[in-house]
């Protein structure tokens, strides 16, 4: 029983998954009574679609667990409108790091009077800062295609 999942989906379309301990397991009580008791006391009254699993059976991207919902069967899918805006805080993220190297990069090209590399550094900020709006975020269907949507030298 130690890999029992308590999964439920929050008043603001969320889902939270419960794991309980093995140690919160009273004396002489079943694994049903245990199930129950911990249901009664982790799951808040107005959560919908309380669902129990197994934790090998949540298979959904990790990386998008911002955007998971329950699907039919009450096991978290990746909800892809979700998953594209946490995919374009990824982004944003990661380029938060390389604004500044760009910036010296400008600098240090300007400073030299080096047109090309001026050049090859604006246009490198130019697509840091359009990246978040890259059109093949909204067209990729899954997950996984989502993590081939990066600019080139970011890691998401």
């Amino acid at each position: 029983m130690a890999d029992i999942r308590i999964i439920y989906t929050r008043p603001d379309g969320g889902i939270a998954i419960v794991a309980p301990g093995l140690n919160s397991k009273g004396d002489g009580e079943t694994d049903a009574q245990w199930i129950d008791r911990v249901k009664a006391a982790s799951v808040p009254a107005d959560a919908t679609n309380v669902h129990q699993c197994l934790a090998s059976e949540i298979t959904a991207h990790p990386r998008y667990r911002n955007a998971w919902v329950q699907g039919p069967d009450g096991l978290p899918t990746v909800d892809m409108i979700k998953a594209r805006d946490v995919h374009r805080d990824h982004i944003r993220a990661a380029r938060e790091k390389a604004w500044g190297q760009i910036d010296l990069a400008i600098r240090d090209a300007s400073l030299a009077g080096d047109a090309a590399a001026l050049s090859v550094a604006i246009s490198r900020r130019d697509a840091l800062r359009d990246a978040t709006s890259d059109p093949a975020i909204e067209v990729a269907k899954n997950p996984a295609e989502l993590e081939l949507v990066a600019p080139a030298g970011l890691v998401l």
